[in-house]
């Protein structure tokens, strides 16, 4: 069991991997799943699964963008 920090990451042998900060606080359950780590909450729902990384690093993002969603013509919010 691990607790999501409230940058909304989740350490895991030696890795931050970036679930989201609508987590914050909570705790998750972190499992090695070969190819995969996998991050469920304390229901059993899949929250994110990324692949292992390569050797060396030290954080995953969860591939989403920061902020508010923009217009992607204009570059307006």
């Amino acid at each position: 069991m691990k607790v999501v920090q409230d940058s909304g990451s989740v350490e895991f042998r030696g890795i931050e991997f970036g679930i989201g900060r609508a987590l914050g606080g909570q705790r998750v359950c972190v499992m090695d799943a070969g190819k995969t780590v996998t991050i469920f909450d304390l229901h059993g729902t899949l929250i994110i699964e990324h692949a292992w990384p390569k050797p060396g690093t030290t954080y995953v993002s969860n591939r989403r963008t920061r902020g508010p969603a923009r217009n992607r013509l204009s570059g307006m919010p």
